[in-house]
């Protein structure tokens, strides 16, 4: 797949995903508590997925953000954590008064 496609599949994405973000929220981003946050902009929050597994160093979905949006991004994806892990893990990521956190489990929960 080139590169301009695969960008472009990925904006499309990121597009859909805020589209129905703002649906759940009541159509408005209003309801977001913090997203007047002038702390660190985004936190992924997950498992290997997050982490970058599999990918080439700085293709993990939190490096990629960070690059199409020139806004902090923080990756806390670890390897194999479930999302019991994760969960003990969220205080540390609600310390940083994030903007947005992105979360995406639920692999090794299946696969357990």
């Amino acid at each position: 797949m080139r590169a301009h496609t695969r960008q472009s599949n990925f904006r499309t994405a990121s597009y859909a995903s805020l589209l129905i973000g703002s649906i759940a929220c009541g159509g408005s981003f209003n309801n977001l508590r913090n997203l007047g946050s002038t702390r660190e902009a985004i936190v992924g929050l997950g498992d290997s997925l997050t982490e970058g597994a599999g990918a080439n160093p700085g293709e993990d979905y939190p490096a990629v953000l960070l690059r199409e949006l020139a806004f902090p991004v923080v990756n806390r994806g670890r390897r194999s954590d479930t999302t019991a892990d994760a969960l003990a893990r969220l205080p540390e990521v609600l310390e940083r008064d994030p903007r947005l956190a992105i979360v995406l489990l639920g692999g090794n929960d299946f696969l357990r």
